[in-house]
């Protein structure tokens, strides 16, 4: 049975892509799926749920239209909603936020779909491929079938303890490279905190660039 699945998009570009890739999720599983976007009171509604205000480094219509999504406005009972969502959230009653792919509610999600989906429980591996090859033609980037390294983007201290890089982490991305015969590079604003969550001390850089575009 198909069922209308509503997608916020919110935060930045990041957070954005796996948004994108949650609806590419629903696809997937047969539903029909909009996007929704607040462009109108924008900073007010952020500011209202706690949220960080953005600008898009990487033009998300494009992505959308590359994956054949419709954009359409949030609605002001939608946006109550969505702020009733986040306030739970503040009262630790996730329930409706950031639900398991399998386990969104139905009759909420007719409504809005809401959430940061960054694992597997939460998305299609096939949703994370379409994200990431509509990227590839939006940003003309060239496949380099040569390239025997992976690389590894660590933020500094700009993130809570409880979310940094845990050593079960660093394990898997050491592990990979051991099976695939892999060079780790680290690319990072703070070196000395990225050598002490990895043990690395070689193949590091730091990002120099000027803009969030220019570092992905």
């Amino acid at each position: 049975m198909s069922i209308a699945k509503n997608v916020f998009l919110m935060g930045g570009v990041g957070n954005q892509l796996f948004q994108i890739a949650r609806a590419c999720s629903h696809r997937d599983n047969g539903h029909d799926v909009y996007i929704l976007k607040l462009s109108r009171h924008t900073k007010l509604i952020y500011r209202l749920i706690g949220f960080t205000h953005h600008d898009d480094w990487i033009d998300i219509d494009k992505v959308l239209c590359k994956l054949s999504f419709k954009r359409k406005e949030i609605s002001y009972k939608q946006i109550l909603i969505l702020v009733i969502l986040f306030m739970l959230r503040k009262l630790g009653i996730n329930k409706y936020f950031d639900t398991k792919i399998d386990e969104a509610p139905n009759f909420l999600n007719k409504f809005i779909d809401v959430g940061y989906y960054q694992s597997s429980k939460h998305l299609t591996s096939n949703a994370v491929k379409d994200v990431g090859y509509a990227l590839i033609d939006i940003l003309n980037i060239s496949s380099d079938t040569d390239n025997s390294s992976i690389v590894l983007h660590i933020r500094g201290g700009d993130f809570s303890e409880k979310d940094r890089l845990k050593d079960h982490d660093i394990k898997k991305v050491k592990d990979f490279a051991q099976r695939r015969n892999l060079q780790i590079n680290i690319v990072t604003n703070d070196k000395i905190f990225a050598k002490k969550v990895t043990g690395i001390n070689e193949n590091i850089s730091i990002n120099n660039s000027n803009s969030a575009l220019e570092d992905f």
